[in-house]
């Protein structure tokens, strides 16, 4: 029996399944597109009455009864849990109990094993490129790179040496006995319901919009 499992989605449901098999002893690859773990659950604010902030609420640890902030969870110590951020899916082949799988790893442009999170290179980015999300995992930085000026102020105070604005995507190849989609959702933007006015005035907005302005 293959006991590899890989989890598309690194929203609250795919870490959830991630950590709970991993748990029961199978090797885990936790996939998410995007550079930070969260999904949709970041975008929101806070939960009435304990003013927990959503993503902790929906956490695994969370409904084990910790009540502990999520980025500060040691997922990377958890046994059989690999986690691969910034990556895609590009193709699965095969059947039940063996799936091979093709993942995309698109650079983030800094070493997530070197990294410090020192932030000397988010002061010297003139562009605004460098960017981290202090509410979830990985707590490393990330480049973007279609902001980015490569005037390379950046790599010359990083001490660590973790900045390579030479990055390039890399292939790979999983072999799997199972797989969990757990992709999320994305909010739905009425614009074609004319008569709410949505895009047309500044003050009709989402719920989700909203928790992200508050």
């Amino acid at each position: 029996m293959n006991k590899k499992v890989l989890v598309i989605g690194g929203g609250a449901a795919g870490l959830q399944a991630s950590i709970e098999l991993a748990e029961l002893g199978f090797e885990v690859y936790l996939v998410e597109k995007k550079p930070y773990l969260g999904g949709n659950a970041l975008n929101l604010y806070e939960y009435f009455p304990t003013k927990d902030c959503s993503f902790c609420l929906a956490s695994p640890q969370f409904l084990k009864g910790i009540r502990k902030c999520f980025y500060r969870l040691s997922l990377g110590e958890i046994k059989n849990l690999d986690i691969l951020t910034n990556t895609s899916l590009a193709e699965v082949k095969g059947e039940k109990g063996n799936f091979l799988v093709r993942l995309i790893k698109h650079p983030r442009y800094i070493d997530i094993n070197k990294c410090t999170l020192c932030k000397a290179c988010i002061e010297v980015c003139k562009s605004g490129a460098i960017y981290f999300d202090y509410r979830t995992l990985p707590q490393v930085c990330t480049i973007d790179i279609n902001k980015c000026s490569h005037c390379k102020a950046c790599v010359e105070v990083c001490k660590q040496g973790a900045i390579n604005l030479e990055q390039r995507e890399e292939e790979v190849e999983l072999n799997v006995g199972a797989i969990i989609v757990a992709t999320g959702f994305e909010e739905w933007k009425p614009y074609e319901i004319k008569q709410y006015g949505y895009g047309v005035y500044k003050n009709v907005i989402t719920q989700s919009e909203l928790a992200e302005i508050l």
